[in-house]
């Protein structure tokens, strides 16, 4: 069976102005989207993941596809720890 994650370019809920077409904030910039993607794709048994919403970010989001390369455990450790150091917030906090 195989696994679709959603959100894997989320940086969270909107602050302020709405930039792009898509209800949550998604990270715009090569950097974080190739990280979130390593990381969600990294989960097994995740397969896949939708492109968002909005068309100006696919290019980036499908480039880092085609760059995918398979985090380890002390990668994704660290992938954890990037968003809670850059201003990322959970789309649905506790």
């Amino acid at each position: 069976m195989g696994v679709t994650a959603i959100k894997a370019i989320s940086r969270g809920r909107w602050v302020g102005p709405k930039k792009y077409n898509t209800w949550y904030m998604p990270s715009d910039n090569m950097k974080d989207i190739q990280l979130g993607v390593n990381f969600t794709l990294s989960q097994s048994p995740v397969g896949t993941f939708p492109t968002p919403c909005d068309h100006r970010l696919w290019e980036m989001v499908l480039e880092a596809g085609e760059n995918f390369q398979p985090i380890d455990v002390e990668e994704q450790k660290e992938a954890i720890q990037y968003p809670k150091e850059n201003g990322f917030s959970p789309l649905y906090p506790e």
